[in-house]
């Protein structure tokens, strides 16, 4: 009885290890962000005191906006394939702040994968009506 126990044994811990050995390492998101983000989806999601109004989802072409972030801090924003405009950014935890010039704007990023998911909140008031408006976009890396 033994003497099958120790080859029982060898193998679990065999696998153990290789399957210890085998799991990936999580990128943090400082590092994981960098590079060419294109654009699929904005999600736009509008509330009133809590309750939401309405919700839509409108998908992008290829190439009709992306983004890029550089390891220095630098960023490119795209529209048609084209640049159109310069950003510097700055990542603290999963905020992330662009600063376009004197403006800035703070997202909240998440990564996975390949996919990364960006949302931001505006108030806005119309006829003294005080709506929060959500906005989500989810890009796919290229490079």
């Amino acid at each position: 009885m033994m003497k099958q126990l120790i080859p029982v044994t060898g193998l679990f811990l065999i696998l153990l290890f290789l399957g210890m050995s085998s799991c990936e390492k999580e990128i943090p998101l400082s590092e994981a962000i960098i590079g060419k983000w294109e654009v699929q989806s904005i999600r736009a999601v509008t509330s009133q005191a809590g309750v939401k109004k309405s919700e839509t989802t409108i998908y992008l072409e290829s190439e009709e906006l992306a983004v890029q972030f550089a390891d220095d801090g630098a960023g490119i924003w795209y529209e048609n394939g084209e640049t159109s405009g310069l950003f510097d950014w700055e990542l603290s935890g999963s905020t992330l702040t662009i600063m376009f010039g004197i403006n800035s704007i703070d997202w909240h990023v998440e990564i996975d994968g390949n996919t990364l998911i960006w949302s931001y909140t505006e108030t806005e008031v119309i006829d003294q009506v005080t709506y929060d408006l959500e906005y989500f976009y989810t890009a796919k890396k290229t490079s």
